[in-house]
């Protein structure tokens, strides 16, 4: 048989588009599913990536009920949950590790070297706090009585079944040492408390520079996929709006006189977006009342009591917030 130039040229054509085929598949080669809480809860957003038989669970939400919502969703999938990993060291992402630990006991619970240390040095401390002095503990019943160890995860990468995912670290976020997941082949990330969708974010521990330092990184990145760490999944414009955000309520803070004016100020800018509980904090982050009895508003004081019916971060009654 006598082949063309032609012919070879379209056989050669042919054959690279099936090998970049190939290569476009196995990039796809999971799937992620998310629970996402209610706004009494937070809307915290914990997820479900599923690849080749293998199962990776990323944050365990705070509540029982929700961890239990989170946890029906996971037993539905296609492979084994071999790995729970937690991106940062805030209760509404790991005090539902309890739970999930029991509904999975072969999974290895794992997080970075500083998020295990953060967690192993403020974690028992936030819980007994949530579960004896906050609101006179009357949320203990829908809290953890206790919480498991979580290992070092070695190296940067996070692999499930046929997918590999890099650990992104930001020093100074929404928290010290925040990490995301990210899957360079789908422009995917899992982006933990880095993003935001639709809601009020969470200023109480760090000042807003560092994470919009973070988020101008994030947008060098070719995302086209973000799943979020409160609120549902989105698209790369959710980097550009929680950067209006984070700059518009520095801007604000920096004229403001008082923690009423900039909350205010904040909802008239932002008027859709939900669980102002979060703002609130905030915003009297800036412009705290007198303490009295030498109380601490910060989150590793958590468990040591607080005035005023404030737990750690300074949160108000009524919520249960980081």
């Amino acid at each position: 048989m006598i082949v063309s130039s032609n012919q070879k040229l379209a056989l050669l054509a042919a054959l690279a588009l099936v090998a970049w085929a190939g290569r476009v598949e196995a990039a796809k080669d999971f799937t992620i599913q998310s629970h996402t809480a209610s706004e009494n809860a937070f809307l915290v957003s914990s997820h479900i990536i599923e690849s080749n038989g293998e199962v990776a669970l990323v944050d365990a939400q705070m509540f029982n009920d929700e961890a239990d919502k989170f946890i029906e969703k996971a037993k539905k999938a296609k492979g084994t949950v071999k790995t729970i990993f937690i991106t940062h060291a805030h209760p509404d992402h790991f005090f539902g590790l309890q739970r999930l630990k029991a509904a999975f006991p072969e999974a290895r619970l794992v997080a970075m070297p500083a998020t295990v240390e953060a967690v192993g040095q403020t974690g028992p401390g936030m819980l007994k706090f949530y579960r004896e002095g906050f609101m006179n503990g009357a949320l203990a019943a829908n809290l953890p009585t206790e919480l498991p160890a979580l290992e070092k995860l070695e190296g940067s990468t996070l692999k499930v079944g046929n997918a590999e995912f890099e650990v992104l670290h930001f020093p100074a976020a929404e928290v010290k040492d925040a990490y995301a997941l990210w899957h360079k082949g789908t422009g995917t990330l899992v982006s933990g408390d880095l993003v935001y969708n639709n809601t009020h974010m969470w200023l109480a521990d760090q000042e807003p520079q560092g994470w919009i330092a973070a988020l101008e990184q994030l947008q060098k990145l070719p995302v086209k996929k973000i799943y979020a760490g409160h609120g549902e999944q989105g698209g790369k414009d959710l980097l550009k709006k929680n950067l209006e955000y984070l700059t518009f309520f520095e801007k604000t803070r920096q004229g403001a006189k008082s923690g009423e004016e900039l909350n205010k100020a904040v909802k008239g800018k932002f008027k859709k977006l939900r669980v102002q509980a979060v703002l609130d904090f905030s915003a009297n982050k800036y412009f705290p009342p007198p303490q009295q009895g030498g109380g601490s508003a910060k989150p590793e004081e958590a468990g040591k009591g607080e005035p005023g019916g404030k737990g750690p971060g300074g949160q108000p009654e009524g919520t249960g917030k980081k």
